[in-house]
């Protein structure tokens, strides 16, 4: 595997109820969920939607409480941070996106509880990376999008309607010059 380049199958041997037995298998990238290295020259993604700006958990998103920032950030965070990789077994998993920013507006005035939190579905699709957003927020379930997050029995709901008729506006509002990056 060592001489083999990302993607390069290699032949494996191995055994099986005490027969010898091969099989190719394609070399992959194992990373980790939440890499601890700082990533530099990389600007950071986001996907705002009905005010709310979604982005993806990392080292540099963490660091942004500070010098002490192990200690300051929620708890939840801290857990998955450490120990992400011991705890989620999905391989379609890619990244952990969380509700970074609340851009206030009647269409989001009750969700103020939510900021940080771990989308695992929205409108019952399961969030495995940040573009898993777009495909997610095109439909709605009876005129809403419904938010589920990790360790929260309460759904986030947001009206579908009023949110693509105030989207325009809360970009102006607040001077964001498009909706994702």
């Amino acid at each position: 595997i060592d001489i083999r380049q990302i993607g390069q199958t290699v032949e494996i041997g191995f055994y099986r109820n005490g027969e010898p037995r091969t099989a190719d298998l394609k070399v992959a990238l194992n990373a980790p969920l939440l890499a601890w290295a700082r990533q530099y020259d990389i600007e950071p993604k986001y996907h705002l939607y009905a005010g709310l700006t979604f982005v993806t958990v990392s080292r540099n998103y963490l660091e942004t409480w500070g010098r002490n920032w192990p200690v300051e950030i929620p708890f939840p965070l801290r857990y998955l941070f450490f120990h992400a990789n011991d705890i989620i077994d999905d391989p379609n998993r890619k990244e952990f996106v969380v509700v970074s920013e609340i851009l206030p507006d009647e269409v989001n005035a009750y969700v103020s509880g939510f900021k940080n939190q771990v989308v695992q579905t929205v409108n019952g699709m399961t969030i495995n990376a940040l573009e898993d957003l777009r495909l997610a927020f095109e439909k709605d379930i009876d005129g809403y999008w419904i938010v589920c997050f990790m360790n929260n029995d309460s759904p986030m709901i947001i009206d579908a309607q009023t949110a693509r008729q105030r989207h325009a506006e809360i970009l102006e509002r607040y001077n964001v010059p498009a909706a994702s990056n």
